[in-house]
């Protein structure tokens, strides 16, 4: 726990006479020895206005851990000035770029370098910085080498109108929350921690460029030597996984697949436990309790009831429960998420 000080309260009082939204760390410790707080007392200072009075924002990450965001609706400005831009351009971005981004929400790195002066007090570089570490936009590059940015919040929900379903032997794993509906904000960062993960991982996550939503993403997924393609979809109780597997037929065709270095087995319930894994660090990016919200693998009732059911590891299989049709046994095509079935 970080030790309340009357210099520190100091400090804040004289901080908000400061006109600027960004500020130096060099003026932070020049305003700070107005107060008798030494240069090594400084993170401690930053830790507590961030995180105990909220009064500023400040990242301990390399790039940014010299800037200081007095008003943090200031960065967020400055994405719907960009989005307002894009939408409205009449020339300064390229029409190919704003197309672009209105429907599949991908800006290239150049719409940046003009969005801000000086007199920001914050370079390109580091808005991005700060857009990736706050998990709003999430760069990637294309298959010709070249950067770019996702900002999925700018885009458009699934239409309405059904839309053509995956046609997969794989049934479609529903993640389940006991909330009860999908947590606020989790569909977004945990595309963000898809694409951009924390470490080393088995699978890698690519953005296909196609069908694109707010709700509603196809990523290719990359192991060893397969590629597979998931769609992940975010509905009003759960989020959908459906998965297509390279050199594994559709429903509807009877013949045997090609042979695979992964087995399906294997490869979705990789995916699962790397979806487990990011969600689990969304949540947490969204200072939600990982334990209150109580994330499950489910389902849909194979006797249609019209709601997904939690998987369960009995004795000798996996089961669920519905509360129409007690206990069912959890069907063939749904196994492999769970590295199980033939």
């Amino acid at each position: 726990m970080v030790e309340f000080r009357v210099s520190f309260l100091l400090f804040c009082l004289e901080l908000n006479n400061i006109k600027e939204t960004i500020i130096s760390m060099d003026q932070c410790k020049t305003l700070a020895a107005k107060f008798n707080i030494e240069d090594e007392e400084i993170d401690t200072l930053l830790h507590f206005l961030h995180f105990r009075v909220g009064i500023i924002q400040h990242y301990n990450v390399k790039g940014i851990s010299d800037v200081i965001i007095k008003e943090p609706h200031v960065l967020f400005n400055k994405v719907t000035e960009l989005i307002l831009k894009t939408f409205l351009s009449s020339g300064s971005i390229a029409m190919s770029q704003q197309e672009r981004f209105c429907k599949k929400g991908i800006l290239e790195l150049c719409a940046f370098e003009n969005l801000l002066s000086k007199e920001d007090q914050i370079t390109p570089q580091q808005f991005l910085l700060f857009l990736r570490h706050l998990r709003v936009a999430v760069p990637f590059t294309d298959k010709s080498g070249l950067q770019k940015y996702f900002i999925p919040l700018i885009l458009n929900h699934v239409p309405k109108s059904p839309l053509e379903r995956v046609d997969t032997v794989i049934a479609p794993l529903a993640i389940t929350f006991q909330l009860g509906h999908c947590p606020k904000g989790l569909f977004g960062v945990l595309i963000s921690y898809l694409l951009c993960p924390e470490g080393n991982q088995e699978l890698t996550f690519d953005l296909l460029e196609d069908h694109i939503y707010q709700d509603q993403v196809s990523l290719l997924v990359s192991s060893s030597e397969d590629v597979d393609q998931i769609c992940l979809r975010s509905c009003i109780s759960h989020l959908e996984v459906s998965v297509v597997l390279e050199n594994y037929p559709p429903a509807n065709n009877s013949a045997k697949y090609a042979p695979r270095a992964t087995t399906p087995n294997v490869v979705c319930n990789n995916i699962r436990v790397m979806l487990d894994n990011c969600i689990q660090l969304s949540l947490k990016k969204l200072h939600y309790s990982c334990d209150k919200v109580g994330t499950a693998f489910s389902l849909t009732c194979p006797l249609k009831c019209g709601s997904p059911h939690e998987v369960r590891s009995g004795v000798h299989s996996l089961y669920m429960r519905c509360s129409r049709h007690g206990k069912l046994t959890v069907p063939e095509s749904g196994c492999p998420w769970f590295n199980k079935g033939k």
